[in-house]
């Protein structure tokens, strides 16, 4: 839904928590 959500999760937590967010896995 945010994507630039997504990118700051994927930063500061990583990519474990951005695929919980994110089904596509991106």
């Amino acid at each position: 839904i945010l994507q630039e959500e997504i990118g700051g999760v994927k930063g500061h937590f990583g990519p474990i928590n951005a695929l919980a967010f994110n089904p596509d896995g991106r």
